[in-house]
C-alpha cells in the first residue's frame, strides 16, 4: 500500500488534470497559492468536460479546526460530491493534513491526491496518509489514516516559498540525515544537490509508510525530534520544522550525544539553514510548563510510558520505550545545560 509519487511541472499538471480519470473533481487550495498562481487556478476552474468544485482554504495551522472542517464538508456536500469524486489538494502541510481528513469523511471516504507547494509538505506532510486537525489539547490529535492516490511534486513551487516556510522545511528535512545513512552521506558529499535531498527524503518516508501504514512499528521513526519539537512548537509558537530541529538538539543534549550535535550543525551549514540561535535564548525553558506539552504527546501510552526515537549514529535509529517520569527527571537534570546551549 503506497501513494504514487510523480514529478510534474505546472504546465504538465494542467494537462494531467484535464484528462484525469474522474469527471467530478474537488479542489482545496491554499489561499496564498491561489493568489500567487491565479492563471493556473483559473485554468482549474474551467477544466473542459469536468464538474469542478473549488474551496479556497485559509493558510496555516489555523485551518486545522472544527470550524473550517465543517465549512469545507458542507461546501462539497452542497456542491454535489459523489462517491466517485476525487479531491485534489494544492498547498502546504497544514492544507494536506486538513484536506485528507475532509476526503476521509466525505461520504465515508473519497479518493484524493496532493500537490505539495512547500518543502515541508514535499518531504513529510503530504506523504503517508496521516490526516488531522488540531485540538485545544495538542497538535494533530483528531484525524484518520487515509492514503492519497498520488503525490504530484513540482519543486518550482519553492521559488515563491517565503523564507520562514523554507527554513521550516529545512529544519524537518535534517532529521532524515540521522534516519538514513545514505542521506547522511549525500548531505556531506562534495557533489551535494538539494533536489536529490528532497527526492531521497520523500522516498525514505514513502518506503516506511508502505511497510507500516498505521504506525504500529518502524514508521514511528519518522517522529525523530518530534517529542520535544512539538513542545517547542507550542511553547514558543514556532513553525513545525524549526521546532523539530531544536527538538533534536534537546534530545542530543539530554543523552550526551555530542557527536550528533556536531553532525547536526554540519548538516545545517551544508543546506544553509540559518536558525541556529536557540528559541529559549531570551526566554529560558521552565521545566514544569514545558514538560506539560511533552506529556500530551500522542506517543505517550496509558501506562505512563513514551516511545522515544533515538539514534546513536546516522542510519541506525531505534525506538526506546521510557517511563515518562524518568524522561522528565533526565530532562530536568540537563535543563541548565539546555538553557545555556549555543552552537
Amino acid at each position: 500500500m503506497s501513494s504514487k509519487v510523480l514529478y510534474k511541472e505546472l504546465n504538465e499538471l494542467k494537462e494531467y488534470l484535464k484528462f484525469y480519470k474522474n469527471d467530478n473533481l474537488l479542489f482545496i487550495i491554499d489561499e496564498n497559492v491561489a493568489n500567487l498562481y491565479r492563471e493556473f487556478i483559473n485554468d482549474i476552474r474551467h477544466l473542459p468536460g469536468k464538474k469542478n468544485s473549488l474551496w479556497i482554504a485559509p493558510s496555516g495551522e489555523n485551518l486545522k479546526s472544527f470550524i473550517h472542517l465543517e465549512k469545507a464538508l458542507e461546501f462539497f456536500l452542497e456542491n454535489g460530491v459523489q462517491r466517485d469524486s476525487h479531491l485534489f489538494v494544492i498547498g502546504g502541510g497544514a492544507t494536506s493534513d486538513f484536506s485528507g481528513l475532509v476526503a476521509s469523511l466525505l461520504l465515508r471516504g473519497i479518493s484524493w491526491s496532493v500537490v505539495p507547494t512547500t518543502l515541508l509538505s514535499m518531504i513529510d506532510a503530504a506523504i503517508g496518509g496521516k490526516t488531522a486537525i488540531n485540538s485545544i489539547f495538542g497538535k494533530n490529535l483528531i484525524g484518520t489514516f487515509h492514503l492519497p492516490e498520488e503525490i504530484l511534486i513540482d519543486i518550482d513551487f519553492l521559488k515563491t516559498l517565503p523564507q520562514e516556510h523554507r527554513e521550516s522545511g529545512l529544519g524537518e528535512i535534517l532529521k532524515y540525515g540521522f534516519l538514513s545513512a545514505e542521506i547522511s552521506r549525500n548531505l556531506l558529499s562534495k557533489d551535494f544537490r538539494f533536489q536529490n535531498l528532497v527526492t531521497s527524503s520523500a522516498k525514505y518516508k514513502e518506503n516506511l509508510v508502505e511497510r507500516d501504514f498505521k504506525e504500529q512499528g518502524e514508521r514511528k521513526l519518522l517522529n525523530f525530534g518530534h517529542t520535544f519539537g512539538h513542545a517547542i512548537e507550542k511553547h514558543y509558537s514556532l513553525s513545525h520544522g524549526i521546532s523539530v530541529f531544536w527538538g533534536m538538539v534537546i534530545l542530543f543534549i539530554i543523552f550526551d550525544e555530542k557527536e550528533n550535535l556536531k553532525l547536526l550543525k554540519e548538516y545545517a551549514e551544508k543546506i544553509d539553514y540559518k536558525n541556529l540561535t536557540t528559541p529559549w535564548s531570551n526566554k529560558p525553558i521552565e521545566a514544569n510548563s514545558f514538560f506539560e506539552y511533552v506529556k500530551k504527546d500522542k506517543k505517550v501510552k496509558g501506562s505512563g510510558k513514551i516511545d522515544l526515537i533515538r539514534t546513536k549514529k546516522p542510519g541506525v535509529p531505534f525506538i526506546e520505550t521510557m517511563d515518562l517520569n524518568e524522561l522528565e527527571n533526565i530532562f530536568v537534570a540537563k535543563l541548565t545545560e539546555i538553557n545555556s546551549f549555543e552552537f
